[in-house]
């Protein structure tokens, strides 16, 4: 338990910079830190495909609808009871 606790504290400090550890010196045996990879649209596009879906997400905005916004209620809960727990 107490290998795993510190492969986790190392993988967060590197990721708390901003290069996310990239130029930082490896350990022997240290474990390769998978991240999180953005995908981003194209920036030249058709520009009816950008008025789409422009026009939708305002539609969405326009009547209020509660099914778009999405909440991830466990991520919430984490969040408040990791806020309880620092306030200790």
């Amino acid at each position: 338990m107490r290998k795993r606790e510190l492969q986790r504290a190392l993988v967060m400090s590197k990721g708390s910079t901003a290069s996310m550890g990239k130029f930082d010196e490896k350990l022997k045996g240290e474990p390769k830190i998978k991240g999180l990879k953005r995908k981003f649209d194209p920036l030249v596009s058709a520009a009816g495909a950008e008025k789409t879906k422009n026009m939708e997400i305002l539609g969405r905005v326009a009547k209020g609808d509660s099914s778009a916004t999405v909440l991830n209620v466990r991520k919430a809960q984490r969040a408040i009871n990791n806020s309880k727990r620092s306030k200790k």
